[in-house]
């Protein structure tokens, strides 16, 4: 009976792992293609630990285990090269596996334009839209916005809201955040569902940045941190795009 390479895969929160099973010496390309689908970016290794370089899978058993960092590294990536398709990809599929659809959809979005040959964004496109009607008819729907909403964003800036609050509690607010910062600019993504304009405050002074979000019957949420590198205000923008707050300083 012939080997066959069987692989286990599972994501760093998740106790259930699932095999899957391939023929000997297929691409590792084609196994990595597959499991991406299936359980979002990760990293493939061997029965010994050691990472998967090789450009075939010989028989035998491997794990594949899902980055907790994924969407960390795509915006990294993103970071160095603004204009990677494939980064746009692997940004969406960390971003699908977090259930943030409207978010993820806009990163295949992006990347289709880049690489309108590649089938695979119209796949995972349509994936984000089915996800999107799925959720909504099991929530409570919410008009996507259509454009970006600015969000002033200057050393004295101070957004809040004096809305009032909505007659039935909300459910509590779950909130990602991403940072990172090169010598020239910083970067914090913030995901949240229904995130409003009016609900933030941002504020930066020569080497500090601090956000806020106020969100009715939660706590507030806040992120500040210190920058290394000063920033200047006429190269600083914070604004608002579906689920997604993004702030950029310039240095």
């Amino acid at each position: 009976m012939m080997e066959k390479v069987r692989v286990m895969a599972a994501s760093p929160s998740s106790d259930t792992w699932k095999e899957h099973v391939f023929k000997p010496h297929v691409a590792r390309k084609d196994v990595l293609e597959i499991l991406e689908k299936l359980h979002g970016i990760g990293e493939l290794k061997d029965a010994e630990g050691f990472t998967v370089a090789d450009s075939e899978l010989g028989p035998g058993e491997y794990k594949y285990t899902v980055s907790l960092d994924a969407l960390d590294e795509a915006n990294k990536a993103l970071q160095r090269n603004p204009s990677s398709p494939e980064a746009y990809y692997r940004k969406g599929v960390a971003l699908f596996q977090l259930e943030e659809y409207e978010t993820a959809k806009t990163a295949f979005t992006t990347g289709m334009k880049l690489d309108p040959k590649n089938p695979e964004f119209e796949i995972w496109i349509k994936k984000c839209t089915d996800a999107i009607a799925a959720e909504s008819q099991s929530d409570v729907a919410e008009v996507p916005r259509s454009k970006d909403q600015d969000i002033p964003c200057t050393s004295k800036t101070q957004i809040a809201t004096d809305s009032p609050p909505p007659s039935q509690p909300t459910p509590v607010q779950k909130f990602r955040q991403t940072f990172y910062q090169s010598s020239h600019e910083a970067v914090v993504e913030i995901l949240a569902k229904g995130l409003k304009a009016e609900q933030v405050k941002v504020e930066f002074g020569i080497q500090s940045l601090k956000v806020q979000i106020d969100v009715p019957y939660n706590e507030p949420y806040a992120f500040q941190t210190r920058l290394y590198g000063k920033v200047y205000d006429l190269f600083c923008r914070s604004s608002l795009f579906n689920n997604e707050m993004e702030t950029s300083l310039g240095k």
